[in-house]
């Protein structure tokens, strides 16, 4: 199964671990907005990453308002991720704030299984 990566630059397809990688490493700054999806747009999985840290929402279908990841809610506070370019930011609750490492594990559990990924925890919008 391949995924369509499309990001602040170039877009992407990747059929494995290793494109997804190869993909996902490319930053502006420090910061970059990723969306993955099949053929169709739906289901989709949003990623956006700065340094370490990443949040990632889950659409499984156009009309739904999707899945937020859950982090660690002991930590307060909010970041700041840029989710368009120039340089358009969000502040993101650091109670839905992952590590990179997580996110990547999501984003290839994603390419898989084309499935809101198990590896994390979600909060229905």
């Amino acid at each position: 199964m391949s995924l369509l990566v499309e990001s602040l630059g170039p877009s992407c397809h990747v059929a494995n671990r290793a494109d997804l990688y190869a993909c996902l490493k490319v930053r502006f700054g420090e910061s970059n907005h990723f969306w993955l999806s099949c053929e169709d747009p739906f289901p989709s999985l949003a990623v956006a990453v700065r340094d370490a840290l990443a949040s990632l929402h889950y659409f499984p279908e156009e009309s739904h308002p999707g899945f937020i990841c859950l982090g660690n809610e002991a930590i307060e506070g909010t970041q700041t991720l840029t989710i368009a370019w120039p340089r358009e930011t969000i502040e993101v609750e650091n109670r839905y704030v992952v590590s990179w490492q997580l996110a990547l594990e999501a984003a290839e559990e994603f390419l898989v299984t084309q499935e809101r990924p198990r590896c994390l925890q979600w909060f229905e919008l």
